[in-house]
């Protein structure tokens, strides 16, 4: 597991946040991880805004979106 994503899971369990939180969050992030081809922490800006500009991610519902980017978020600040 990228050493981020491990960062998130143990923040979130330390938050107390359930099993299936976990499970989407570190769940998306090795999604964005396979699809810009690194590890998230040498994902770039661009990378990153590659990845949310591809049409399938556009079409998600309002709250898939935002728990995309909010899971990203907790990497880029943990």
């Amino acid at each position: 597991m990228n050493n981020l994503i491990q960062q998130v899971k143990t923040e979130i369990e330390y938050r107390g946040y359930s099993e299936r939180t976990r499970l989407s969050y570190c769940g998306l992030l090795e999604r964005i991880t396979l699809a810009i081809g690194k590890p998230l922490n040498e994902a770039s800006d661009e990378d990153l805004n590659a990845y949310f500009r591809q049409p399938f991610i556009r079409k998600l519902s309002k709250s898939s979106l935002l728990l995309q980017v909010n899971s990203n978020r907790r990497v880029n600040h943990t």
